[in-house]
C-alpha cells in the first residue's frame, strides 16, 4: 500500500504485507489496540490514550520510517521482535521517560532489533522496570 495520507485506526490492524510512502498508519483507539500480521510499516503513530499501554503487538514487526510516540504511554511488543531497519527511527517527543517499548520480560523475548546499514549514531533511551520503580 503506498499513500501519502494518514489513516486513523481505531480496532487491531493485521499487516502481512508491506506499507510504504510518506503518510502514517496512526492508532486512535478508545480501547485496547493491537498490530498482528509480521508486516512492514513506513510510520506508525501511538496516539491511544486508553491505559497504561494501549497498543500491543500480537506478532512480529518492522518498522522503516519513523515510530511516533503521542501520548505518554508504553508500546507493548510482549514476546515479539519489534524490528528497525536502517531507514527507521523513534520519535518519544517531549517526555521520552515516559514514552518506550516495553518486552514481556523473558530471555527469550524477541525484544528490539536495529539494522545499520553504516556506522552511524542512533540514541534510545531505555529504561529498566524494577520492583515497580522505573530505573534509567
Amino acid at each position: 500500500m503506498i499513500m501519502a495520507n494518514t489513516i486513523n485506526v481505531s480496532k487491531d490492524v493485521y499487516n502481512s504485507g508491506l506499507h510504504i510512502g510518506s503518510g502514517k498508519i496512526s492508532f486512535i483507539g478508545a480501547g485496547a489496540q493491537a498490530i498482528d500480521g509480521n508486516g512492514i510499516f513506513e510510520n506508525v503513530e501511538l496516539n491511544n490514550n486508553s491505559g497504561t499501554a494501549p497498543v500491543s503487538l500480537a506478532a512480529n514487526m518492522t518498522i522503516n520510517g519513523i515510530l511516533t510516540f503521542s501520548k505518554d504511554k508504553l508500546f507493548n511488543i510482549g514476546i515479539y521482535n519489534l524490528k528497525l531497519n536502517s531507514t527507521a527511527s523513534i520519535d518519544q517527543g517531549p517526555t521520552p521517560n515516559l514514552r518506550y517499548v516495553q518486552t514481556a520480560g523473558n530471555a527469550g523475548d524477541g525484544g528490539l532489533t536495529r539494522v545499520y546499514s553504516a556506522m552511524a549514531p542512533f540514541t534510545f533511551r531505555s529504561v529498566l522496570r524494577q520492583s515497580h520503580q522505573f530505573v534509567r
